[in-house]
């Protein structure tokens, strides 16, 4: 008795489904535009690590003062102008008239350009002869 004839094993073009041409096309779309974004990334990187980086530089600024009872609340925005984040950062504000007071506080963190706001207290009317100053930070 003869064995049975083989069969040729099937191709791989047989075994693979086919696609229609519209899904084609939408996978390649899908694979440029992620690979853009992943260009995109790697240049934004290189030019940040390559730019210099500037230190925290503070502007301070009165944005209301407010009687409540017996205390004078003075609204503050702290301006970080540079490319690093400040923690900690400790806000004084003296009035030197009609008795020298001062006020602190210290703001937890302050990320690259951006503002915080905090509120400084005294006993006195500060009017315009509050004087406003960053006494220190930490680089976290």
């Amino acid at each position: 008795m003869a064995a049975p004839p083989k069969k040729k094993p099937a191709s791989r073009a047989a075994k693979r489904p086919q696609i229609a041409p519209q899904a084609r096309a939408l996978e390649w779309g899908f694979g440029v535009v992620s690979a853009l974004m992943v260009i995109g990334l790697l240049v934004y990187l290189a030019v940040l690590g390559i730019r210099p980086q500037i230190p925290p530089s503070f502007g301070l600024a009165v944005r209301h003062v407010e009687r409540i009872d017996a205390t004078y609340h003075v609204r503050v925005e702290v301006r970080n102008a540079g490319d690093s984040t400040a923690a900690d950062v400790a806000v004084r504000g003296t009035i030197a008239a009609p008795e020298p007071e001062t006020s602190e506080t210290v703001l937890d963190f302050i990320p690259p350009r951006s503002t915080r706001e905090t509120v400084l207290l005294f006993t006195h009317d500060p009017g315009a002869k509050l004087n406003l100053s960053v006494r220190g930070y930490n680089q976290p």
